[in-house]
Protein backbone atom coordinates (compact mmCIF):
# COMPACT_ATOMS: atom_id res chain seq x y z
CA UNK A 1 0.00 0.00 0.00
CA UNK A 2 1.22 3.42 -0.79
CA UNK A 3 2.29 6.07 1.28
CA UNK A 4 -0.29 7.97 0.21
CA UNK A 5 -3.03 5.95 1.32
CA UNK A 6 -2.75 5.83 4.62
CA UNK A 7 -2.45 9.65 4.53
CA UNK A 8 -5.37 10.79 2.61
CA UNK A 9 -8.23 10.93 4.61
CA UNK A 10 -11.89 13.41 3.61
CA UNK A 11 -15.60 12.15 3.53
CA UNK A 12 -16.57 10.92 0.79
CA UNK A 13 -20.17 10.41 -0.67
CA UNK A 14 -21.08 7.43 -0.95
CA UNK A 15 -22.88 6.39 -4.53
CA UNK A 16 -26.22 4.34 -3.34
CA UNK A 17 -26.44 1.41 -5.32
CA UNK A 18 -29.68 0.43 -7.55
CA UNK A 19 -32.32 -2.40 -7.57
CA UNK A 20 -33.10 -4.09 -10.83
CA UNK A 21 -36.60 -4.87 -11.02
CA UNK A 22 -38.72 -6.99 -13.43
CA UNK A 23 -41.84 -8.27 -13.97
CA UNK A 24 -45.78 -8.38 -15.66
CA UNK A 25 -46.99 -9.10 -19.15
CA UNK A 26 -46.66 -11.60 -22.05
CA UNK A 27 -45.93 -14.97 -23.25
CA UNK A 28 -44.53 -17.98 -21.90
CA UNK A 29 -41.89 -19.51 -24.23
CA UNK A 30 -38.83 -18.02 -25.20
CA UNK A 31 -39.30 -16.60 -29.09
CA UNK A 32 -36.95 -17.10 -31.96
CA UNK A 33 -35.34 -13.55 -32.42
CA UNK A 34 -38.02 -13.09 -35.78
CA UNK A 35 -40.95 -14.25 -33.76
CA UNK A 36 -40.12 -11.50 -31.10
CA UNK A 37 -39.56 -9.04 -33.65
CA UNK A 38 -42.90 -9.88 -35.48
CA UNK A 39 -45.19 -9.53 -31.96
CA UNK A 40 -43.85 -6.59 -30.86
CA UNK A 41 -43.40 -5.07 -34.31
CA UNK A 42 -46.40 -2.88 -33.78
CA UNK A 43 -45.52 -1.96 -30.19
CA UNK A 44 -43.89 2.02 -29.17
CA UNK A 45 -41.07 2.42 -26.70
CA UNK A 46 -42.91 3.32 -23.19
CA UNK A 47 -42.01 6.58 -22.12
CA UNK A 48 -40.42 7.48 -18.62
CA UNK A 49 -43.61 9.62 -17.71
CA UNK A 50 -45.42 6.14 -16.77
CA UNK A 51 -47.97 5.64 -19.60
CA UNK A 52 -47.48 2.57 -21.15
CA UNK A 53 -46.71 1.53 -25.04
CA UNK A 54 -49.11 1.71 -27.07
CA UNK A 55 -50.46 -1.64 -28.68
CA UNK A 56 -49.78 -3.73 -25.15
CA UNK A 57 -53.17 -5.18 -23.90
CA UNK A 58 -52.25 -4.74 -19.74
CA UNK A 59 -55.73 -5.02 -18.95
CA UNK A 60 -55.49 -8.48 -16.68
CA UNK A 61 -53.77 -7.88 -13.24
CA UNK A 62 -50.97 -10.23 -13.38
CA UNK A 63 -48.20 -10.83 -10.26
CA UNK A 64 -45.25 -11.06 -11.69
CA UNK A 65 -42.43 -13.26 -10.16
CA UNK A 66 -39.16 -12.20 -8.64
CA UNK A 67 -35.87 -14.43 -7.37
CA UNK A 68 -33.62 -12.49 -5.87
CA UNK A 69 -30.13 -13.21 -3.60
CA UNK A 70 -29.90 -12.37 0.25
CA UNK A 71 -32.26 -11.73 2.78
CA UNK A 72 -34.76 -9.74 2.99
CA UNK A 73 -34.48 -6.29 5.42
CA UNK A 74 -37.34 -6.02 8.11
CA UNK A 75 -39.26 -2.85 6.25
CA UNK A 76 -38.83 -4.64 2.81
CA UNK A 77 -42.48 -5.96 2.96
CA UNK A 78 -43.72 -2.35 3.43
CA UNK A 79 -41.52 -1.01 0.96
CA UNK A 80 -43.13 -3.42 -1.35
CA UNK A 81 -46.27 -2.67 -0.65
CA UNK A 82 -45.79 0.75 -1.94
CA UNK A 83 -43.88 -0.18 -4.90
CA UNK A 84 -46.46 -2.31 -6.00
CA UNK A 85 -49.10 0.63 -5.48
CA UNK A 86 -46.87 1.69 -8.61
CA UNK A 87 -46.81 -1.15 -10.51
CA UNK A 88 -50.73 -1.51 -10.48
CA UNK A 89 -51.15 2.52 -11.15
CA UNK A 90 -49.08 2.04 -14.28
CA UNK A 91 -48.45 -1.18 -15.42
CA UNK A 92 -51.59 -2.90 -13.93
CA UNK A 93 -49.42 -5.84 -12.11
CA UNK A 94 -47.97 -6.90 -8.44
CA UNK A 95 -44.36 -8.21 -7.78
CA UNK A 96 -43.79 -11.24 -5.21
CA UNK A 97 -40.12 -11.91 -4.63
CA UNK A 98 -38.53 -15.26 -3.65
CA UNK A 99 -35.06 -14.83 -1.93
CA UNK A 100 -32.23 -17.68 -2.63
CA UNK A 101 -30.01 -17.43 0.63
CA UNK A 102 -26.27 -16.81 0.10
CA UNK A 103 -25.15 -20.01 0.50
CA UNK A 104 -27.88 -22.25 -1.37
CA UNK A 105 -27.36 -19.94 -4.44
CA UNK A 106 -24.98 -22.36 -6.07
CA UNK A 107 -27.38 -25.42 -6.31
CA UNK A 108 -30.59 -23.62 -5.82
CA UNK A 109 -30.94 -21.34 -8.91
CA UNK A 110 -29.64 -24.18 -11.79
CA UNK A 111 -32.36 -26.13 -10.18
CA UNK A 112 -35.03 -23.67 -10.29
CA UNK A 113 -33.96 -22.39 -13.92
CA UNK A 114 -34.03 -25.97 -14.79
CA UNK A 115 -37.66 -26.24 -13.67
CA UNK A 116 -39.32 -24.13 -16.13
CA UNK A 117 -41.07 -22.25 -13.22
CA UNK A 118 -42.28 -18.71 -14.12
CA UNK A 119 -39.18 -16.43 -13.50
CA UNK A 120 -40.51 -13.18 -14.26
CA UNK A 121 -37.26 -11.78 -12.86
CA UNK A 122 -33.60 -13.34 -11.66
CA UNK A 123 -30.47 -12.07 -10.39
CA UNK A 124 -27.32 -13.32 -12.39
CA UNK A 125 -23.81 -12.87 -12.44
CA UNK A 126 -20.59 -14.06 -13.91
CA UNK A 127 -19.80 -15.55 -10.49
CA UNK A 128 -23.03 -17.73 -10.66
CA UNK A 129 -22.37 -19.27 -14.09
CA UNK A 130 -24.39 -16.68 -15.99
CA UNK A 131 -23.20 -17.82 -19.35
CA UNK A 132 -23.13 -21.08 -18.89
CA UNK A 133 -26.95 -20.76 -17.71
CA UNK A 134 -27.37 -18.69 -20.59
CA UNK A 135 -25.99 -22.02 -23.23
CA UNK A 136 -28.31 -24.85 -21.52
CA UNK A 137 -31.34 -21.97 -22.48
CA UNK A 138 -32.15 -21.11 -19.15
CA UNK A 139 -33.03 -17.93 -20.32
CA UNK A 140 -35.03 -15.64 -21.92
CA UNK A 141 -33.20 -13.76 -25.21
CA UNK A 142 -34.50 -9.71 -24.82
CA UNK A 143 -31.98 -8.49 -28.04
CA UNK A 144 -35.41 -8.02 -29.92
CA UNK A 145 -37.31 -6.80 -26.83
CA UNK A 146 -35.48 -4.81 -25.36
CA UNK A 147 -34.70 -2.09 -27.62
CA UNK A 148 -38.54 -1.04 -27.47
CA UNK A 149 -39.79 -2.17 -23.73
CA UNK A 150 -36.50 -0.63 -22.24
CA UNK A 151 -34.86 1.58 -24.51
CA UNK A 152 -32.86 3.44 -22.03
CA UNK A 153 -31.45 0.05 -19.92
CA UNK A 154 -30.64 -1.09 -23.02
CA UNK A 155 -29.71 1.79 -24.87
CA UNK A 156 -26.81 2.47 -22.81
CA UNK A 157 -25.14 -0.52 -23.00
CA UNK A 158 -21.72 -0.20 -25.16
CA UNK A 159 -20.34 -3.15 -27.72
CA UNK A 160 -18.87 -4.64 -25.17
CA UNK A 161 -21.28 -4.96 -22.87
CA UNK A 162 -24.00 -6.36 -25.44
CA UNK A 163 -21.13 -9.07 -25.94
CA UNK A 164 -20.51 -9.78 -21.92
CA UNK A 165 -24.44 -10.09 -21.66
CA UNK A 166 -25.22 -12.41 -24.84
CA UNK A 167 -24.12 -16.02 -25.05
CA UNK A 168 -24.79 -17.71 -28.85
CA UNK A 169 -25.50 -13.98 -30.53
CA UNK A 170 -28.38 -14.14 -27.93
CA UNK A 171 -28.73 -11.22 -25.09
CA UNK A 172 -29.83 -12.52 -21.68
CA UNK A 173 -29.31 -9.94 -19.53
CA UNK A 174 -29.39 -6.22 -18.59
CA UNK A 175 -27.72 -4.26 -16.37
CA UNK A 176 -27.11 -0.75 -14.64
CA UNK A 177 -24.72 1.63 -16.23
CA UNK A 178 -22.21 2.47 -13.30
CA UNK A 179 -19.82 -0.67 -13.25
CA UNK A 180 -17.64 -1.73 -9.91
CA UNK A 181 -13.90 -1.45 -9.43
CA UNK A 182 -13.90 -4.13 -7.04
CA UNK A 183 -10.62 -4.99 -4.58
CA UNK A 184 -10.54 -7.81 -2.08
CA UNK A 185 -9.11 -6.39 1.07
CA UNK A 186 -9.34 -6.57 4.81
CA UNK A 187 -12.16 -4.91 6.57
CA UNK A 188 -10.46 -4.67 10.08
CA UNK A 189 -11.74 -3.73 13.60
CA UNK A 190 -10.05 -0.27 13.94
CA UNK A 191 -10.45 -0.22 17.96
CA UNK A 192 -8.31 -3.12 18.20
CA UNK A 193 -5.65 -1.98 15.77
CA UNK A 194 -5.28 1.58 18.32
CA UNK A 195 -5.30 -0.96 21.18
CA UNK A 196 -2.40 -3.47 19.98
CA UNK A 197 -1.01 -0.26 18.22
CA UNK A 198 -0.98 -1.60 15.12
CA UNK A 199 -1.01 1.65 12.29
CA UNK A 200 -1.45 -0.59 8.84
CA UNK A 201 -2.28 -3.67 7.22
CA UNK A 202 0.10 -3.86 4.37
CA UNK A 203 0.88 -7.46 3.98
CA UNK A 204 0.26 -10.85 5.11
CA UNK A 205 2.37 -10.26 7.89
CA UNK A 206 0.66 -7.11 9.12
CA UNK A 207 -2.18 -9.32 8.83
CA UNK A 208 -0.45 -12.08 10.91
CA UNK A 209 0.60 -9.67 13.39
CA UNK A 210 -2.44 -8.24 14.28
CA UNK A 211 -4.44 -11.79 14.33
CA UNK A 212 -1.84 -12.95 16.73
CA UNK A 213 -2.87 -9.55 18.54
CA UNK A 214 -6.08 -10.68 18.88
CA UNK A 215 -4.95 -13.81 20.16
CA UNK A 216 -3.02 -12.92 22.64
CA UNK A 217 -5.33 -10.02 24.23
CA UNK A 218 -8.83 -10.98 23.17
CA UNK A 219 -8.84 -14.60 23.25
CA UNK A 220 -12.66 -14.23 22.97
CA UNK A 221 -12.77 -12.81 19.83
CA UNK A 222 -12.15 -14.80 16.69
CA UNK A 223 -9.49 -13.62 15.01
CA UNK A 224 -10.66 -13.99 11.07
CA UNK A 225 -13.84 -14.63 9.48
CA UNK A 226 -12.55 -17.59 7.33
CA UNK A 227 -15.45 -19.91 6.24
CA UNK A 228 -16.45 -21.90 3.31
CA UNK A 229 -17.73 -19.56 0.85
CA UNK A 230 -13.94 -18.14 0.01
CA UNK A 231 -12.45 -15.76 3.00
CA UNK A 232 -9.23 -15.11 2.48
CA UNK A 233 -8.54 -17.67 -0.33
CA UNK A 234 -10.63 -15.34 -2.59
CA UNK A 235 -7.57 -12.36 -2.90
CA UNK A 236 -4.63 -15.30 -3.18
CA UNK A 237 -4.66 -16.14 -7.43
CA UNK A 238 -4.22 -12.20 -8.03
CA UNK A 239 -1.34 -12.30 -5.76
CA UNK A 240 0.41 -14.90 -7.47
CA UNK A 241 -0.04 -12.87 -10.74
CA UNK A 242 -3.36 -15.32 -11.90
CA UNK A 243 -6.73 -14.42 -12.57
CA UNK A 244 -9.85 -16.64 -11.57
CA UNK A 245 -12.15 -17.11 -15.30
CA UNK A 246 -14.73 -19.85 -13.68
CA UNK A 247 -15.51 -20.15 -9.34
CA UNK A 248 -13.23 -18.38 -7.29
CA UNK A 249 -11.44 -21.21 -5.96
CA UNK A 250 -11.44 -23.96 -9.74
CA UNK A 251 -8.00 -25.16 -10.30
CA UNK A 252 -7.68 -23.34 -13.87
CA UNK A 253 -6.85 -19.65 -14.11
CA UNK A 254 -5.12 -16.99 -16.79
CA UNK A 255 -1.45 -16.58 -16.06
CA UNK A 256 -1.85 -12.81 -16.79
CA UNK A 257 2.09 -12.59 -16.64
CA UNK A 258 3.07 -15.41 -18.94
CA UNK A 259 4.63 -14.67 -22.28
CA UNK A 260 1.33 -16.27 -24.00
CA UNK A 261 -1.47 -14.06 -24.24
CA UNK A 262 -4.34 -16.05 -22.10
CA UNK A 263 -2.08 -19.26 -20.95
CA UNK A 264 -4.21 -21.21 -18.74
CA UNK A 265 -1.75 -22.62 -15.50
CA UNK A 266 -3.46 -25.23 -12.81
CA UNK A 267 -3.94 -22.65 -9.84
CA UNK A 268 -2.97 -26.16 -7.40
CA UNK A 269 0.23 -27.18 -9.23
CA UNK A 270 1.44 -23.37 -9.62
CA UNK A 271 4.81 -21.87 -7.55
CA UNK A 272 3.48 -19.75 -4.10
CA UNK A 273 0.56 -22.33 -4.10
CA UNK A 274 2.01 -24.96 -1.54
CA UNK A 275 3.31 -21.73 0.53
CA UNK A 276 0.25 -20.69 1.13
CA UNK A 277 -1.58 -23.71 1.98
CA UNK A 278 1.46 -23.75 4.59
CA UNK A 279 0.94 -20.55 5.82
CA UNK A 280 -2.91 -21.46 5.80
CA UNK A 281 -2.10 -24.43 8.05
CA UNK A 282 0.19 -22.18 10.50
CA UNK A 283 -2.44 -19.66 10.99
CA UNK A 284 -4.99 -21.97 11.68
CA UNK A 285 -3.18 -24.40 14.22
CA UNK A 286 -2.27 -21.20 16.14
CA UNK A 287 -6.12 -20.29 16.24
CA UNK A 288 -6.84 -17.74 14.17
CA UNK A 289 -9.99 -18.83 13.01
CA UNK A 290 -12.54 -21.69 14.04
CA UNK A 291 -11.51 -25.17 13.52
CA UNK A 292 -14.89 -25.67 12.13
CA UNK A 293 -14.44 -22.77 9.68
CA UNK A 294 -16.02 -24.85 6.85
CA UNK A 295 -19.60 -25.84 8.61
CA UNK A 296 -19.82 -21.95 9.96
CA UNK A 297 -22.16 -20.03 8.69
CA UNK A 298 -20.79 -18.16 5.61
CA UNK A 299 -19.38 -14.60 6.15
CA UNK A 300 -22.44 -13.55 4.33
CA UNK A 301 -23.83 -13.50 8.51
CA UNK A 302 -21.79 -10.52 9.17
CA UNK A 303 -20.08 -11.71 12.34
CA UNK A 304 -17.70 -8.87 12.41
CA UNK A 305 -20.96 -6.84 13.03
CA UNK A 306 -21.81 -8.73 16.06
CA UNK A 307 -17.64 -8.58 17.52
CA UNK A 308 -17.66 -11.98 17.14
CA UNK A 309 -14.55 -11.83 14.93
CA UNK A 310 -12.17 -8.89 14.25
CA UNK A 311 -11.09 -9.20 9.93
CA UNK A 312 -13.16 -10.19 7.45
CA UNK A 313 -11.73 -10.70 3.71
CA UNK A 314 -13.91 -8.74 1.53
CA UNK A 315 -13.88 -5.66 -0.76
CA UNK A 316 -14.39 -1.98 -0.63
CA UNK A 317 -17.72 -1.91 -1.15
CA UNK A 318 -18.61 -4.40 2.05
CA UNK A 319 -16.34 -1.94 3.76
CA UNK A 320 -19.18 0.12 3.77
CA UNK A 321 -22.09 -1.44 3.74
CA UNK A 322 -20.62 -3.27 7.31
CA UNK A 323 -19.59 0.38 8.25
CA UNK A 324 -23.05 1.51 7.92
CA UNK A 325 -23.88 -1.13 10.91
CA UNK A 326 -21.73 -1.90 12.85
CA UNK A 327 -21.26 -0.32 16.18
CA UNK A 328 -19.35 3.17 16.00
CA UNK A 329 -16.81 2.13 18.46
CA UNK A 330 -15.60 -0.43 16.27
CA UNK A 331 -14.33 1.98 13.86
CA UNK A 332 -14.15 -0.34 10.49
CA UNK A 333 -10.96 0.03 8.65
CA UNK A 334 -10.62 -1.48 5.20
CA UNK A 335 -7.26 -2.16 4.08
CA UNK A 336 -6.42 -3.18 0.07
CA UNK A 337 -5.27 -6.93 0.30
CA UNK A 338 -4.59 -7.20 -3.52
CA UNK A 339 -2.05 -5.10 -6.51
CA UNK A 340 -4.42 -4.30 -9.25
CA UNK A 341 -8.67 -3.10 -9.35
CA UNK A 342 -9.77 -4.27 -12.20
CA UNK A 343 -13.40 -3.26 -13.84
CA UNK A 344 -16.25 -5.57 -13.27
CA UNK A 345 -17.52 -7.65 -16.13
CA UNK A 346 -20.97 -5.93 -17.35
CA UNK A 347 -21.91 -9.44 -16.56
CA UNK A 348 -20.92 -9.21 -12.51
CA UNK A 349 -24.51 -8.24 -11.37
CA UNK A 350 -27.36 -9.21 -14.47
CA UNK A 351 -31.17 -8.63 -14.73
CA UNK A 352 -32.17 -11.73 -16.52
CA UNK A 353 -35.64 -13.24 -17.61
CA UNK A 354 -36.23 -17.10 -16.87
CA UNK A 355 -37.14 -18.96 -19.98
CA UNK A 356 -40.35 -19.65 -18.71
CA UNK A 357 -41.31 -16.09 -18.10
CA UNK A 358 -45.13 -15.29 -18.46
CA UNK A 359 -44.35 -11.91 -18.45
CA UNK A 360 -41.29 -11.19 -20.57
CA UNK A 361 -42.58 -7.40 -22.23
CA UNK A 362 -43.87 -5.84 -18.96
CA UNK A 363 -40.79 -6.99 -17.19
CA UNK A 364 -38.70 -4.89 -19.25
CA UNK A 365 -40.89 -2.21 -18.64
CA UNK A 366 -40.80 -2.17 -14.69
CA UNK A 367 -37.31 -2.55 -15.43
CA UNK A 368 -36.95 0.30 -17.40
CA UNK A 369 -39.14 2.59 -14.77
CA UNK A 370 -36.31 1.93 -12.69
CA UNK A 371 -33.89 3.91 -14.96
CA UNK A 372 -36.04 6.44 -15.63
CA UNK A 373 -38.30 6.80 -13.02
CA UNK A 374 -37.14 8.42 -9.34
CA UNK A 375 -40.26 7.33 -7.81
CA UNK A 376 -39.47 3.39 -8.41
CA UNK A 377 -35.83 3.73 -8.00
CA UNK A 378 -35.84 5.89 -4.17
CA UNK A 379 -38.05 2.93 -3.01
CA UNK A 380 -35.88 0.00 -4.10
CA UNK A 381 -32.84 1.31 -3.21
CA UNK A 382 -34.03 3.83 -0.28
CA UNK A 383 -37.18 2.49 1.23
CA UNK A 384 -39.99 4.43 2.51
CA UNK A 385 -39.17 8.58 2.39
CA UNK A 386 -39.42 9.92 6.01
CA UNK A 387 -39.41 6.18 7.55
CA UNK A 388 -36.47 4.74 6.64
CA UNK A 389 -34.47 8.06 4.67
CA UNK A 390 -34.59 11.40 4.23
CA UNK A 391 -32.73 13.82 1.43
CA UNK A 392 -30.79 16.44 3.71
CA UNK A 393 -30.90 19.97 2.30
CA UNK A 394 -27.84 19.38 0.17
CA UNK A 395 -29.88 16.71 -1.48
CA UNK A 396 -27.49 13.84 0.37
CA UNK A 397 -29.16 10.44 1.61
CA UNK A 398 -29.86 10.11 5.21
CA UNK A 399 -30.67 6.13 6.17
CA UNK A 400 -32.71 6.92 8.73
CA UNK A 401 -31.90 3.23 10.47
CA UNK A 402 -30.19 0.87 7.94
CA UNK A 403 -31.55 -1.76 10.53
CA UNK A 404 -34.47 -1.75 9.24
CA UNK A 405 -33.10 -1.19 5.26
CA UNK A 406 -29.55 -1.00 4.12
CA UNK A 407 -29.59 0.95 0.33
CA UNK A 408 -25.82 -0.99 -0.12
CA UNK A 409 -26.68 -4.46 1.04
CA UNK A 410 -29.39 -5.58 -1.24
CA UNK A 411 -28.55 -7.44 -4.49
CA UNK A 412 -31.49 -5.52 -6.33
CA UNK A 413 -28.85 -3.02 -6.19
CA UNK A 414 -25.87 -4.30 -7.76
CA UNK A 415 -27.99 -5.31 -10.71
CA UNK A 416 -29.23 -1.95 -11.67
CA UNK A 417 -27.05 1.17 -10.75
CA UNK A 418 -28.07 4.21 -12.30
CA UNK A 419 -25.74 7.09 -12.22
CA UNK A 420 -29.10 9.63 -12.60
CA UNK A 421 -30.31 9.05 -9.42
CA UNK A 422 -27.45 8.05 -7.20
CA UNK A 423 -27.20 9.76 -3.63
CA UNK A 424 -24.28 10.88 -1.76
CA UNK A 425 -25.15 8.87 1.54
CA UNK A 426 -24.24 10.69 4.73
CA UNK A 427 -22.67 8.35 7.55
CA UNK A 428 -19.87 6.99 5.62
CA UNK A 429 -16.25 6.18 6.78
CA UNK A 430 -13.82 9.57 7.03
CA UNK A 431 -11.25 7.71 5.12
CA UNK A 432 -13.54 6.31 2.08
CA UNK A 433 -12.45 8.91 -0.27
CA UNK A 434 -8.86 7.86 0.62
CA UNK A 435 -9.56 4.19 -0.16
CA UNK A 436 -11.73 5.16 -3.71
CA UNK A 437 -8.95 7.60 -4.68
CA UNK A 438 -5.93 4.72 -3.74
CA UNK A 439 -7.84 2.24 -5.96
CA UNK A 440 -8.26 4.37 -8.54
CA UNK A 441 -4.49 5.04 -8.36
CA UNK A 442 -4.23 1.06 -8.86
CA UNK A 443 -6.83 0.16 -11.27
CA UNK A 444 -5.58 -1.69 -14.55
CA UNK A 445 -7.31 -3.02 -17.99
CA UNK A 446 -7.99 -6.67 -17.26
CA UNK A 447 -9.37 -8.03 -20.61
CA UNK A 448 -10.45 -11.69 -18.93
CA UNK A 449 -12.81 -9.89 -16.15
CA UNK A 450 -15.35 -9.84 -19.57
CA UNK A 451 -14.57 -13.55 -20.19
CA UNK A 452 -16.61 -16.47 -18.76
CA UNK A 453 -16.29 -20.00 -19.49
CA UNK A 454 -19.10 -21.99 -20.47
CA UNK A 455 -19.05 -25.39 -18.79
CA UNK A 456 -21.58 -26.50 -20.92
CA UNK A 457 -19.15 -29.14 -23.55
CA UNK A 458 -17.67 -30.68 -20.53
CA UNK A 459 -19.98 -30.07 -17.96
CA UNK A 460 -20.17 -33.82 -16.30
CA UNK A 461 -15.97 -32.89 -15.83
CA UNK A 462 -16.98 -29.31 -14.82
CA UNK A 463 -19.38 -31.00 -12.06
CA UNK A 464 -16.63 -34.14 -11.11
CA UNK A 465 -14.49 -31.08 -10.14
CA UNK A 466 -16.10 -29.11 -8.33
CA UNK A 467 -17.06 -31.77 -6.20
CA UNK A 468 -13.35 -32.44 -6.08
CA UNK A 469 -12.63 -29.11 -4.95
CA UNK A 470 -15.43 -29.62 -2.12
CA UNK A 471 -13.47 -32.86 -0.85
CA UNK A 472 -9.70 -31.64 -1.21
CA UNK A 473 -9.60 -28.05 -1.58
CA UNK A 474 -11.35 -26.23 0.89
CA UNK A 475 -10.03 -27.70 3.84
CA UNK A 476 -6.52 -26.79 2.28
CA UNK A 477 -7.74 -23.26 1.90
CA UNK A 478 -9.04 -23.59 5.41
CA UNK A 479 -5.40 -25.21 7.17
CA UNK A 480 -7.46 -28.16 8.15
CA UNK A 481 -4.95 -30.84 6.57
CA UNK A 482 -1.91 -31.82 8.38
CA UNK A 483 0.49 -32.27 5.80
CA UNK A 484 -0.44 -29.52 3.22
CA UNK A 485 1.91 -30.89 0.95
CA UNK A 486 0.56 -34.23 1.05
CA UNK A 487 -2.92 -32.56 0.56
CA UNK A 488 -1.82 -30.69 -2.48
CA UNK A 489 -0.77 -33.57 -4.18
CA UNK A 490 -3.53 -35.79 -3.42
CA UNK A 491 -5.48 -32.77 -4.70
CA UNK A 492 -4.05 -32.49 -7.80
CA UNK A 493 -3.83 -36.49 -8.38
CA UNK A 494 -7.91 -36.05 -7.84
CA UNK A 495 -8.74 -33.38 -10.35
CA UNK A 496 -6.73 -35.44 -12.73
CA UNK A 497 -9.25 -38.07 -12.19
CA UNK A 498 -12.04 -35.94 -12.69
CA UNK A 499 -10.89 -34.80 -15.87
CA UNK A 500 -8.89 -31.61 -15.76
CA UNK A 501 -6.77 -32.56 -19.21
CA UNK A 502 -10.53 -32.28 -20.90
CA UNK A 503 -11.69 -29.27 -18.95
CA UNK A 504 -8.56 -27.16 -19.38
CA UNK A 505 -8.48 -28.24 -23.39
CA UNK A 506 -11.83 -26.70 -23.75
CA UNK A 507 -10.88 -23.42 -21.24
CA UNK A 508 -7.86 -22.89 -23.64
CA UNK A 509 -9.80 -23.09 -26.86
CA UNK A 510 -12.37 -20.75 -25.43
CA UNK A 511 -10.02 -18.42 -24.37
CA UNK A 512 -8.23 -18.43 -27.71
CA UNK A 513 -11.34 -17.81 -29.37
CA UNK A 514 -11.97 -15.35 -27.04
CA UNK A 515 -8.88 -13.27 -27.37
CA UNK A 516 -8.86 -13.57 -31.38
CA UNK A 517 -12.32 -11.98 -31.09
CA UNK A 518 -11.14 -9.83 -28.47
CA UNK A 519 -8.01 -8.16 -31.08
CA UNK A 520 -9.88 -8.38 -34.01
Amino acid sequence: MKASFKTMVALFALTAATFTLASCGGSGQSPSAGEASQSQASAEAPSASGTPADGIDISENVTVEWYILGAPDPDWDAMMAEFNKLTNEVLNCNVNVTWIDFGNFLTQYPLLLASGENVDLCFQAVWMNFQSEAAKGAFYPIEDIAPIYAPTAYGWLPEEGIKNLSVNGRLYGLTGDNINRELMGYIVRGDLMKKYGIETIDSYKDLENFMQAVVDNDPQIIPLDQGGDGGLFIQMPQNLGLFSVAMYNFPLVVNLESEKEGEIVNLYEFPGTLEYFEMMRDWCSRGFWSKSALSDPPSATYRILTGEVAVEAHSQYSWIDRYLVAPKEYDLQYFPGQPHAYMDSYAQSVAAIGAGSKNPERSLMIYEKIATDERYFNLLHFGIEGKNYEFTENGELNPLDVTLFNPEACSFAWMTKWKAFERDLIGSPPSKAAVWSYVESIAAPNRYKMFSFNSEPVKNEFAAITNTIEEYAKPLQVGLVADPEAGLKTLNEQLYVAGLEKVWAEMQKQIDAYNAEYDS
